[in-house]
């Protein structure tokens, strides 16, 4: 959860470019709404216009992947989002090699990043998740990764590294950081038995006005594909959206609400508005650190998963570096903090000592091997534009 989060979300279509590429969110935030976005506003590379640059903390790094190996010199360009390049990931980098020039722009998609590469913009390293690290390899926007020169890449979750996109054709292009789960939350209050399906979200009497949808067609369209029985929802045909428009029309007295961001979710829950609906793992971590409970299933009828890492761009100008940069990024230190302020689920193993047992259960690494088993890595449909267009035709019969 970004520490931000509690402030209210705007919808996408009346954020300006700098406004959403400058306003504090969670990289999960900006997953789920920069397609979309994309869609609404024509996004134009605004990395220059909009990137800011923050101040590193004084406090030197102990350890580290990347610290072991000395300080660097030169330059190293990174494309990242916001959470990337924050004081408190970056900071002890830039400390430990002083004297290496770091040039970094934040973004707000994945494809925000593609258009600027394509643009002719060289980077060192990227942000990249597994739905589009692929298709920026297809593009000849980043290269293959040599794991020889990575020095935690066996002490990576292989559950973690064996998701789609790490890899293509047997060539490992993007290095997983971080990521994330979801499923169901539901208020034990009025809830007695965890609400554990989608068929059951979308039916059950006794929630009935009460639910609560993620505003976001990549993750409401499969929520409903789910509960018709789809096991894998980016597969959808003309007719399966059909179907899945026409479920939620049925049951439009069911769906409280389309929720536009994590702060709205956990306001409309506080308040009673909604006891049940699609919600991410650290929901529930972040509601008992206000005393409130909640339960969180994955239900079996499938749940989506993000992972996002870094990837090194095709025409890299300084390689070494970005491999310095790359090792700094996968080590505990960052990771840990990236489990502690966003409840990310982390890569390394090596991070676990770093944290408490309840962190750890919160972020689902009690039992690491299992972690992802049985989730659905987020994807960009082949026929997303139809997507759209069913996700619209859902929001008007609702309405």
């Amino acid at each position: 959860m970004s520490p931000d989060s509690e402030r209210p979300t705007p919808p996408f279509e009346t954020m300006t470019p700098c406004e959403y590429v400058r306003r504090k969110r969670s990289r999960r935030e900006v997953l789920r709404s920069g397609v979309m976005l994309a869609g609404a506003l024509g996004l134009a590379p605004v990395l220059e216009a909009c990137s800011n640059s923050e101040p590193s903390p004084s406090t030197p790094p102990s350890g580290g992947a990347q610290a072991s190996a000395g300080p660097l010199s030169g330059e190293v360009s990174v494309l990242a989002y916001e959470d990337g390049l924050t004081p408190g990931v970056l900071g002890p980098f830039e400390k430990a090699n002083q004297d290496l020039k770091i040039k970094s722009a934040t973004f707000g998609a994945d494809n925000e990043a593609i258009t600027k590469m394509q643009a002719g913009f060289q980077v060192d390293l990227v942000n990249s998740c597994t739905e589009d690290a692929p298709r920026m390899y297809s593009l000849g926007l980043i290269q293959p990764i040599d794991t020889a020169k990575i020095t935690d890449w066996n002490s990576l979750f292989p559950a973690i590294k064996g998701l789609a996109g790490v890899t293509v054709d047997g060539k490992v292009i993007m290095i997983p950081e971080t990521g994330g789960t979801s499923g169901i939350v539901s208020n034990p209050k009025d809830v007695s038995t965890p609400v554990s399906s989608w068929t059951q979200l979308f039916e059950d009497p006794s929630l009935a006005g009460r639910v609560a949808m993620e505003d976001d067609p990549l993750s409401a369209i499969p929520s409903a594909a789910f509960a018709l029985g789809h096991t894998n929802p980016w597969q959808l045909t003309t007719d399966d959206l059909t179907a899945v428009k026409n479920y939620y029309l049925q049951h439009k007295d069911q769906i409280r609400t389309f929720f536009g961001g994590d702060a709205e979710f956990l306001n409309l829950y506080r308040s009673g508005e909604i006891i049940a609906g699609f919600g991410c793992h650290d929901y529930r971590w972040t509601l008992s650190q206000q005393g409130i409970d909640a339960n969180f299933v994955h239900p079996q009828q499938g749940w989506l998963i993000w992972e996002c890492g870094y990837s090194i761009g095709a025409h890299a100008p300084d390689p070494e570096n970005a491999y310095g940069l790359l090792n700094w990024y996968t080590s505990a230190k960052p990771q840990a903090y990236y489990a502690k302020s966003y409840t990310y689920v982390i890569s390394d193993q090596k991070t676990l000592p770093l944290l408490n047992d309840k962190l750890v259960n919160a972020i689902g690494l009690e039992d690491p091997t299992s972690a992802f088993q049985g989730g659905i890595p987020l994807q960009i449909p082949e026929n997303y534009p139809d997507w759209i267009s069913t996700y619209h035709d859902i929001k008007a019969g609702m309405s």
